[in-house]
């Protein structure tokens, strides 16, 4: 038999198949570290404040606290997931979004719960104007009824798995009426679990 030259050595090294060590790496482990793009959100001085545009909002923000307060200023650090490419297994979220607060204080009295419950009231009740062109838009990439008869067949296969999870190691609730406080609640160590499919939504705490 004639030696191998340098050239033909490459060739045959390019050419074998992958290793028992190499199949192995490749679990579910390594995939779920692939196929997720991955952020990390901190933000820092939030606080929520309800009043009157006489009041002296800007100074109270200033403190961190105060009788305007409906949340005290906090931090919080978010993990999100996002997966980029398409799969119909159900183990791999969609979406996953994780976060962690070292404290959370909330204030509420009747004027506070008024408000709230007004703005909500204002933004749910607000008519969304449908796009004009979207009936066009679709029947220009869908035009015939089987071909949107598997879009949505391809759209209920994929996996649409959301998971929030968040955790709080203290969290206080101060409950006012007529100025002054009438009770308090106090939790340590709260665990908030979210998880929403297409057809259920389980909300655990």
């Amino acid at each position: 038999q004639t030696p191998l030259t340098s050239q033909q050595k490459k060739v045959s090294i390019q050419e074998q198949s992958p290793t028992i060590d190499e199949l192995e790496s490749l679990n579910e482990n390594t995939l779920y570290l692939k196929i997720y793009d991955r952020y990390e959100i901190n933000l820092m001085d939030i606080q929520i404040l309800v009043c009157k545009g006489k009041e002296r909002w800007a100074f109270a923000s200033s403190k961190g606290t105060s009788n305007l307060h409906v949340l005290d200023r906090f931090n919080i650090t978010l993990h999100l997931e996002r997966r980029i490419v398409q799969t119909m297994d159900p183990q791999f979220p969609s979406l996953t979004l994780c976060g962690t607060l070292p404290k959370l204080n909330a204030h509420i009295n009747e004027s506070k719960i008024l408000s709230l419950t007004n703005m909500l009231n204002k933004v749910c009740s607000s008519n969304v104007v449908e796009s004009p062109h979207k009936s066009a838009e679709i029947s220009s990439i869908f035009p015939d009824e089987d071909n949107i008869d598997q879009a949505n067949n391809l759209k209920s296969n994929v996996s649409k798995l959301i998971l929030l999870q968040f955790t709080i190691d203290q969290m206080s609730l101060e409950v006012q009426s007529c100025g002054r406080s009438i009770a308090e609640l106090q939790v340590s160590g709260v665990k908030m679990s979210l998880t929403q499919r297409e057809c259920d939504t389980n909300l655990s705490l």
